[in-house]
């Protein structure tokens, strides 16, 4: 079986007139102060602006899950790829203090004029079609009809995120547009999100909404034998679970640190992998997000890249487990992204024939699906936007047993970009109706 992972990230706008709104002193106007700033040739990005935007997503990932746990105790499961790459749709047009504060949550490192290359570079880089696997992404812009898109934003887009506009009516029809950026998602995502929008989140006074989609479908390099999957007991958060372990020996890298371990599970042609840090202790998992740091989990990764390869007994669980979060809009609020949803947001550059908007709703949602024959993953986020109101030695393989809260990465190993992160304290919960 094949195993797929989606990531797909929207953006919802609508407006109204907005009186009084404030102005950046100086003799430039807002639209000539916004980040659509023409971006540099693509041979003139390196890869060390490629590197700086993975690890800027990586670090946006590590802050969002940080207050995410303020809040949950259960499983977290994000993606921060997908987070970044739409989030780089709505920063282009940004201005002003919006776009300071835009900036800084998001680890956006690079100057205006190489952000939205680099990030587009990004994405066509993590794009892979080789030996049994797939990621591909797509962007794309619904637009309402009697609005329209500034030149300088049009081209940005295009250039850098190949996102054509579509016109969609939603002042007077606005189930009609719902149906239509359902089925563009669905149609990316080969079926796995089927709705992701609705009539809360898209109305009358929307007036665009902005998507990112990726997909990804690969085997393990190494897939288990359902023949050796038993049921088994697992630690999920404070109770013991009866839950299908899968089991092989397998050469790995593995890789101990004080409080835990971590194992690299590579998929089919090696150039994504699944990482696990699997706690020391049942009750561990807390005491390792204490201690994570994106500089921490870089340098984690890296000294994993460097393990030999041995023989491991691995125990792994089966995972079918669904991860939803609507309260984006608060946890980048808290990190400091306050403006782009206030009244004083400032986004000048994008939206042509409609008065000023502000970002007003952010949703997560993830699913995670880990069997005999690899991972199936999926991811939408909506963010909606409203009117401003050698030789070795023979020995005993290692035992590496996975029946307790574990936390896990699924990375591209040509970049090491989180596709996904998150905490697995119940594989297999209860389904969420």
């Amino acid at each position: 079986m094949w195993k797929k992972i989606l990531l797909a990230t929207l953006f919802l706008a609508g407006c109204e007139t907005v009186e009084n709104s404030p102005q950046k002193s100086g003799a430039q106007s807002l639209s000539e102060l916004s980040t659509t700033t023409a971006q540099v040739p693509a041979s003139e990005i390196t890869k060390d602006d490629i590197r700086s935007v993975a690890r800027g997503s990586q670090a946006l990932g590590i802050d969002l899950f940080k207050e995410i746990r303020k809040g949950e105790d259960g499983n977290v499961f994000i993606s921060p790829i997908s987070i970044s790459s739409a989030f780089g749709l709505a920063y282009a047009g940004s201005a002003g203090q919006t776009e300071l504060e835009m900036a800084e949550v998001l680890n956006f490192e690079l100057p205006n004029n190489r952000i939205h290359r680099a990030l587009g570079l990004l994405q066509a880089t993590v794009e892979d079609e080789t030996k049994g696997q797939l990621f591909d992404t797509a962007n794309t812009i619904f637009v309402e009809k009697t609005a329209g898109l500034t030149p300088a934003y049009k081209a940005l887009i295009s250039d850098n995120y190949e996102a054509g506009p579509q016109s969609v009516d939603f002042q007077f029809a606005p189930g009609e547009a719902i149906e239509a950026i359902n089925k563009w998602v669905s149609d990316q995502t080969r079926g796995l999100i089927k709705e992701t929008v609705n009539d809360i989140s898209v109305r009358s006074d929307t007036r665009s909404v902005m998507v990112n989609t990726a997909y990804l479908k690969a085997d393990w390099l190494s897939p288990f034998k359902a023949s050796k999957t038993e049921e088994g007991e697992f630690f999920a958060l404070e109770e013991t679970k009866k839950i299908p372990l899968m089991f092989q020996r397998h050469r790995y890298k593995l890789m101990d640190e004080r409080g835990f371990r971590a194992i690299e599970l590579p998929y089919q042609n090696s150039t994504m992998s699944a990482i696990v840090f699997l706690p020391d202790s049942k009750t561990g998992l807390d005491d390792f997000e204490r201690k994570l740091t994106s500089t921490k989990l870089l340098k984690w990764i890296e000294a994993l890249h460097e393990e030999k390869i041995i023989d491991v007994d691995l125990t792994l669980p089966k995972v079918d487990l669904k991860y939803q979060s609507s309260g984006f809009d608060q946890l980048l609020k808290a990190l400091g992204m306050t403006t782009a949803f206030s009244d004083f947001a400032q986004f000048p550059g994008r939206l042509t024939n409609t008065p000023r908007t502000k970002l007003d709703k952010v949703i997560h949602k993830t699913v995670l699906k880990v069997d005999e024959d690899g991972t199936e993953a999926a991811a939408v986020t909506a963010i909606t936007e409203i009117t401003v109101s050698g030789t070795r030695l023979i020995k005993d393989p290692e035992v590496f047993r996975v029946d307790h809260p574990f936390f896990l990465v699924l990375k591209n190993n040509k970049t090491d970009a989180v596709l996904f992160m998150g905490r697995i304290v119940d594989p297999m919960p209860e389904p969420v109706e």
